[in-house]
């Protein structure tokens, strides 16, 4: 049995996220604008949208500092 202490942790809420790689088809489409290609650096927020294409991967590092 595995027991885990959480008292007094709180997690940030997670707001952003910035591209930190993105291969072959990836597509970003701000709220508030057309889509276009993703560039490295893009932030990610809200409405937002990150589209990947066949054979195309994006890599996400949000405000935690955790990656995906």
């Amino acid at each position: 049995m595995l027991a885990l202490s959480v008292a007094g942790a709180s997690a940030a809420p997670l707001t952003s996220a910035t591209v930190t790689e993105a291969k072959n088809d990836v597509r970003f489409k701000p709220a508030t604008a057309a889509e276009r290609v993703a560039k490295l650096q893009d932030t990610v927020t809200g409405a937002d949208t990150l589209r990947t294409g066949e054979r195309s991967l994006a890599e996400l590092e949000f405000n935690d500092k955790t990656i995906t």
